[in-house]
């Protein structure tokens, strides 16, 4: 399978003969798996360019070579699977994302905007009882995100454009889309340059496209300091249609947890 939009499938569960080899490049994310009687080789590497939209799944693949640069992982078996099953995944911590300019939210408004985050490739033989991969497709940088060095928590960070508009997201195949609602029902203004996505809290959907999709989020901002009522939908958006669970979260969130979630200065 191959192609270069978003919308195709890199996940699933794929047989490799024995002395065979599968290839995958999602994005910047380069997968090499080699199967043996009793062992699976496997190699991955990260490119630089996180903007990559390349989609290419080759298995069998005829590339007897790993990436270049990449060190190989063996994993033994008395026997080994006859296939290995490609999952996406959230961040295993919260990202925090930064729009390109300072979004203001009116008081009594409400707006919504389309957030997407790096995919987490996780790697597991077909049952699902031995994690052999579990990384990012592009690793973000790491930033602090709480009021002082003591008080906080080690977060990823990225950029965003925050799009408003569906249409304006390129599709990418190792980017995760999440709808984010925000209601500012503070009597000043909201000013957010700094948001905190609780990813490990978070589920993957897939739509019959191949489209990676979260459930929608609801930040309530009543204007107490920078806390919000964080609420997650029980479902995917309606932007997702026919969308199917792929993924629970990794870690449980409750409904309504009061948290951090803006960063920098509200106005």
């Amino acid at each position: 399978m191959n192609g270069n939009h978003g919308g195709s499938r890199w996940y699933g569960t794929f047989e490799v003969p024995i002395n065979g080899v599968g290839t995958w490049q999602i994005g910047p994310y380069d997968l090499w798996v080699q199967r043996s009687e009793c062992e699976w080789r496997l190699a991955s590497l990260q490119g630089r360019d996180s903007l990559d939209r390349t989609l290419r799944v080759d298995v069998p693949s005829d590339t007897t070579d790993p990436p270049e640069g990449a060190q190989i992982k063996r994993i033994a078996f008395e026997t080994s699977p006859e296939s290995v099953t490609l999952g996406p995944a959230l961040a295993d911590r919260p990202v925090v994302v930064s729009p390109e300019d300072p979004l203001q939210v009116p008081t009594d408004e409400k707006v919504i905007l389309y957030i997407s985050t790096p995919v987490w490739v996780e790697l597991t033989t077909e049952s699902g009882r031995v994690v052999l991969i579990d990384e990012p497709t592009h690793r973000p940088s790491d930033t602090w995100f709480g009021p002082s060095p003591m008080r906080g928590e080690l977060c990823y960070a990225t950029r965003t454009a925050a799009r408003m508009v569906l249409e304006n997201i390129p599709p990418r195949p190792h980017r995760v889309i999440s709808v984010v609602e925000i209601k500012n029902r503070a009597k000043d203004s909201l000013t957010v340059d700094r948001l905190k996505i609780p990813t490990p809290h978070l589920s993957v959907y897939v739509t019959p496209e191949g489209g990676l999709w979260t459930e929608t989020l609801t930040f309530d901002h009543h204007g107490d300091g920078e806390m919000a009522a964080v609420m997650l939908s029980s479902a995917p958006p309606a932007n997702a249609s026919g969308a199917t669970l792929a993924r629970g979260p990794r870690v449980p969130m409750e409904t309504g947890l009061l948290t951090r979630t803006f960063g920098g200065l509200l106005g």
